[in-house]
């Protein structure tokens, strides 16, 4: 059915596109669990909670500087951002200060849970406010 579709599909940045899309949307949401989604909704309200009652830091920049002054307590970062590089360093620099690290699926809903318009790749939460409780479960997991 791919390769059906893809005849249509005249030029070459359509056919990435549609590519891109297909394996993005429909294979990974085909693999993904309920629970999975569930969790999903955890992370994007605790990330709401910590904007409303303590402090966050939007953006990678601001979020590896968190990182890297141990002043982070916990980092979300978005799964669908291109290119992969631009975060591919967070898990790395969180494993070795031992500070939570959680990806999440969009950075749309990224975004909007830290309280911006647009997408936003990553997120550090400085002071947890009232989500100190979900943030000592995050660590024990």
């Amino acid at each position: 059915m791919l390769c059906y579709l893809l005849g249509f599909i005249q030029h070459s940045k359509g056919r990435k596109r549609f590519i891109n899309y297909y394996f993005n949307h429909i294979l990974i949401k085909q693999t993904t669990n309920e629970v999975y989604t569930e969790e999903m909704t955890d992370f994007y309200r605790i990330v709401e909670e910590a904007r409303k009652t303590g402090k966050i830091d939007k953006g990678t920049n601001e979020v590896t500087k968190a990182i890297e002054l141990g002043a982070a307590k916990a980092v979300f970062y978005a799964a669908d951002v291109s290119p992969k590089e631009i975060v591919a360093h967070i898990p790395i620099l969180c494993k070795e200060k031992g500070i939570p690290c959680i990806e999440v699926d969009s950075k749309q809903k990224l975004g909007i849970a830290a309280g911006i318009l647009v997408g936003t790749a990553s997120v550090a939460i400085i002071n947890a406010g009232s989500t100190d409780k979900d943030i000592a479960h995050l660590k024990g997991k």
